[in-house]
């Protein structure tokens, strides 16, 4: 359930990131970008955020589970190694933001033209 919200959060803020940045896809439009150049670039952008995020999230985890657990066990808390099965789980969530900003994009750019773009 925590996935799903974190999931659903996430493509409202890359939502209203598109929004924030719509004068910058306007200005590569009128330099002669094609929407599905500028779609592409973003896609490619959040895509790459979101798999660094994750694997720096994974190393994260493996650096408190092996390196700082006896720390932790030394006043009280114990860190458990068999929530590692979990790890494969979290997959769906940078893939799942990669999607969303391609969906999101793609509508955005579609429905809008140059001179609307300028108005927002």
């Amino acid at each position: 359930m925590t996935a799903i919200l974190l999931a659903i959060s996430l493509i409202f803020l890359t939502m209203v990131y598109i929004i924030q940045r719509l004068s910058e896809f306007a200005t590569k439009y009128v330099l002669g970008w094609t929407a599905n150049r500028i779609i592409g670039s973003f896609v490619l952008e959040m895509a790459i955020t979101a798999i660094l995020g994750w694997m720096i999230g994974l190393l994260g985890y493996v650096l408190i589970l092996n390196v700082l657990s006896p720390m932790f066990v030394n006043v009280g808390l114990i860190v458990d190694s068999s929530i590692i099965g979990v790890l494969p789980w979290t997959l769906p969530l940078p893939i799942t933001l990669i999607i969303a900003s391609y969906l999101i994009s793609a509508k955005k750019l579609s429905r809008k033209e140059v001179v609307r773009i300028f108005d927002v």
